[in-house]
């Protein structure tokens, strides 16, 4: 049933005047704070049964790593992995932190995908809401909610946080079911590559706009593909069918990252030569479509590359492929390390002097953008050990 303009605003109204939608945008620092009732979705459907995830990163090595990822170190029983089904609902999205899904004038948790407490704090509920109600759009049919923050803009969050998700709406067996899967945008390649490997084909898609309003007859979401950063086990299962024709590639790859705006190596010109000289294609993923990249990954033995996105294709990788993972001093995580030990690969990671000095302010945003310098001796030295 369509929304029209003053049921939206009904809505709106009732969320605001009950604080749950004005309590929402308060500056809180904790989702727990939240003074607000949440309801649940009406129908859910268990794609998973109930199993334990258990972390595999040392506590040992948290010395390494930033305080924003020194997670929760205890084993987690998982028994809600499944799908959720909303009807008559209405979804507000930035497409960047946050995915609000009221219905019936309620935010519905854990639908509801809170990246940044009070990112609209300074904008007041009703001035801000009920203008953008005027342009709300309605979407007929199965929706199938592929939005998650970071999706619009990069591979790692796009690929995990949003298509994997497809996973459980594959194993439910009500994938062609499906009349629209909506997304947060489908303009780069990998965007458009990734849905048509999974069979998703464009006259399927639908872009959601920032910051806008949408109205549905019924939205299909999907559990999380991750737990507390922890990879679940059917997200990469999800990864492990994808299927790409197989060609030849080098063993021994170097992803990297000259032409992005962080996390450069500034002296890579001064360690290609040793790289070359121990086998190594030196490779700048933006040449290769997203099956290519797949392969690369697929047959590589040995991969040496600086913390970025183009690692999310690890995910690829066999059993016993050695990753040696370059870090700037200021920003690291256990990400892939994480990852390489659940695919029982070989990890190391290197640490190095970080160039950035105005970006030293402690956050964690700027702290991403440092440049990193390499020691070539300490270079030398890891790889002698661990490429040979």
């Amino acid at each position: 049933m369509k929304l029209n303009s003053q049921k939206l605003k009904s809505i709106a109204r009732r969320a605001i005047n009950t604080h749950e939608l004005g309590n929402f945008l308060a500056p809180l620092t904790s989702l727990k704070a939240f003074p607000i009732i949440y309801s649940s979705p009406k129908e859910f459907k268990q794609i998973i049964p109930t199993y334990t995830l258990n972390p595999v990163v040392p506590v040992a090595t948290f010395q390494y790593y930033r305080q924003d990822y020194k997670v929760q170190h205890e084993p987690v029983i998982i028994s809600n992995d499944g799908l959720h089904v909303v009807k008559d609902g209405l979804l507000f999205s930035d497409n960047l932190f946050e995915n609000i899904l009221i219905k019936e004038g309620k935010i519905i948790q854990p639908l509801s995908m809170i990246h940044q407490i009070g990112h609209q704090a300074n904008h007041d509920p009703e001035q801000y809401f009920l203008p953008r109600m005027e342009s709300t759009s309605h979407l007929a049919g199965r929706v199938f909610n592929l939005l998650a923050g970071g999706g619009k803009n990069n591979y790692f969050h796009w690929m995990v946080d949003a298509l994997a998700k497809t996973a459980l709406l594959i194993k439910s067996g009500d994938f062609e079911t499906i009349d629209w899967f909506l997304v947060s945008a489908h303009e780069l390649p990998f965007q458009k590559q990734s849905l048509a490997l999974i069979g998703i084909p464009p006259s399927k898609i639908k872009v959601m706009k920032e910051n806008t309003f949408l109205s549905f007859d019924e939205l299909w979401c999907a559990s999380s593909s991750r737990h507390n950063g922890w990879y679940k086990p059917w997200t990469q299962e999800f990864f492990n069918d994808i299927k790409t024709p197989i060609t030849y590639s080098p063993e021994k790859i170097y992803i990297s990252r000259r032409d992005t705006t962080q996390r450069k190596v500034i002296n890579e010109d001064e360690i290609i030569p040793i790289l070359e000289d121990m086998g190594f294609a030196i490779l700048d993923l933006g040449n290769y479509t997203l099956g290519e990249q797949i392969n690369l990954f697929r047959n590589a033995k040995s991969i040496i590359a600086p913390h970025g996105a183009a690692l999310t294709n690890l995910f690829y990788c066999k059993k016993g492929t050695r990753v040696l993972e370059i870090f700037p001093e200021e920003y690291t995580s256990p990400l892939y390390y994480e990852l390489c030990l659940r695919k029982e690969m070989n990890y190391r990671m290197l640490i190095c002097p970080s160039v950035n000095n105005s970006h030293r302010d402690g956050k964690l945003s700027s702290a991403k953008k440092a440049h990193i310098k390499i020691n070539l001796d300490e270079f030398k030295k890891i790889t002698a050990s661990f490429f040979t």
